[in-house]
């Protein structure tokens, strides 16, 4: 999956900010949902692999990432 630009379309009705609900589908079958906080573009990451940051919900602590290689499809939760 191309994350930046699965972003953009996203981007285009509901505003990337940190109250944002996703739903994350892996390639390997996991599912996670959780609060958008970011993404690093592949340039700026080691590797060079864009990746996307998502907080929990049920004040799991810290971030999850994913590299968009990991990411099979991202919806928005209404």
């Amino acid at each position: 999956m191309k994350l930046y630009g699965r972003l953009n379309k996203i981007e285009m009705k509901h505003e990337l900010n940190k109250d944002l609900k996703l739903r994350i589908r892996c390639m390997d079958g996991d599912i996670f949902e959780g609060y958008f906080d970011g993404y690093t573009d592949a340039l700026n990451n080691e590797p060079e692999i864009t990746q996307l940051e998502m907080r929990r919900f049920n004040n799991y602590p810290g971030t999850v990432s994913f590299f968009e290689t990991e990411i099979k499809s991202i919806e928005v939760i209404e």
